[in-house]
């Protein structure tokens, strides 16, 4: 299917059984609709770099030797994206702000915030809060060699998030963060990644249930507040020291 075969509800509505072509479609469909109004227009940020890098893992998933498990990564990723895409759901059928992204779509519903804050505070919910589930959900916790080489994929889209933060969302944190190419990977390695490596122990938490997914959503909603609190106050260089106290709240 193609992002021109959907309506809106259908964008809105992943099921478990979707493939992670349908996935990319929804997500498409919704970028160039919904997504361009004024009134939801600030979630591009995220929603365009999440995008950006599913369609980066996937066109790994068919690269010789990148991944030992092809099929269950693209399980993962369907069942990572429902939950993303079951809060945006909720915020734009019924205005709720389902946890672990009150925070996220509380900033989104400001005006004009900085979008390199909203990439940040998505990526906050989408890790911190809805990762280690889908972990445990897709049964994945057999492919850790899969899971950390993620994370170089991610470290490569970064140049071309930035561009698009400073070049489409006149970002001004992203563009200072731009100038600073070496420094700015720098700090998103150390936060994304330590989120994400953080994410894969709490699954196995989870799972052996001496923790819970509410204990996950707190701890990500306050990251959240954190993020919301820095970027009301500093600009670059300061955020980027700020975020590097952030890697270390999970």
């Amino acid at each position: 299917m193609t992002a021109s075969d959907f309506s809106l509800h259908d964008a809105l509505s992943l099921k478990k059984s979707d493939t992670i072509f349908e996935v990319l479609g929804k997500m498409q469909y919704l970028e160039s609709t919904i997504l361009q109004t004024r009134e939801y227009s600030n979630i591009l940020p995220f929603h365009h770099t999440y995008f950006l890098i599913t369609m980066s893992v996937v066109d790994h998933t068919y690269r010789a030797d990148d991944f030992t498990g092809e099929k269950a990564i693209q399980k993962l990723d369907v069942i990572f994206a429902k939950k993303y895409l079951d809060a945006l759901s909720a915020f734009i059928n019924n205005g709720e702000l389902k946890s672990p992204w009150k925070q996220f779509f509380t900033l989104v519903s400001e005006t004009d915030p900085d979008p390199f804050a909203v990439l940040l505070a998505g990526i906050n919910a989408h890790i911190n809060g809805d990762l280690a589930m889908s972990l445990v959900d897709a049964d994945y916790l057999h492919y850790e060699k899969d899971f950390k080489y993620v994370n170089s994929i991610l470290l490569d889209e970064i140049p071309k998030v930035m561009s698009f933060l400073v070049k489409n969302q006149q970002s001004i944190l992203a563009a200072g963060a731009y100038m600073l190419p070496s420094l700015t990977k720098y700090e998103f390695e150390k936060i994304i990644v330590r989120w994400r490596n953080e994410a894969w122990i709490n699954a196995g938490q989870l799972q052996s249930k001496k923790i819970n997914i509410e204990q996950i959503h707190d701890r990500a909603e306050e990251i959240g507040k954190q993020i919301c609190s820095i970027v009301k106050i500093t600009k670059l260089p300061g955020f980027l020291s700020d975020l590097e106290r952030l890697s270390s709240l999970v």
